[in-house]
């Protein structure tokens, strides 16, 4: 029931985004504990550019589920985004470590059919991106 709701909301947000997220919020107040509501929750936040909204959100995902490699990578990918690098590595290095527990060709659950090997290669690409010192700089 919830993986319908959600993908309903996804179509919904190909034409409307704020209308989406509203609907997610009211999804919400229904099943509090859904990880697929509070993630895409997070994803429509960035779709309408709220990072603060986005990163509580991301926040509220991991609280509901403190082992979701998801929660842990959407947090690091808003945190990337508002300028916190310390935080972000943080977050995508928690994402590092739930994954690695998992075999490489495992699929990972809320994450579109990718693997848990996939995920570690894109958090360490994004890990690496925001340890590299910025160039110019002195």
């Amino acid at each position: 029931l919830t993986a319908a709701l959600a993908s309903r909301i996804r179509r919904l947000a190909d034409t409307d985004q704020r209308a989406a997220l509203a609907a997610c919020l009211d999804a919400l107040q229904e099943r509090p504990l859904s990880m697929e509501l509070h993630l895409l929750q997070v994803v429509l936040l960035l779709a309408c550019d709220d990072k603060r909204g986005a990163t509580a959100a991301a926040k509220r995902a991991i609280y509901v589920q403190p082992n979701s490699e998801m929660a842990h990578l959407l947090l690091g990918d808003v945190l990337a985004r508002t300028q916190a690098p310390e935080l972000a590595s943080h977050a995508f290095r928690m994402a590092v470590r739930l994954l690695e527990h998992q075999p490489a060709d495992h699929p990972v659950a809320h994450a579109d059919g990718e693997s848990a090997g996939q995920l570690v290669k894109a958090a360490l690409t994004r890990l690496a991106h925001l340890t590299k010192p910025a160039r110019g700089k002195s």
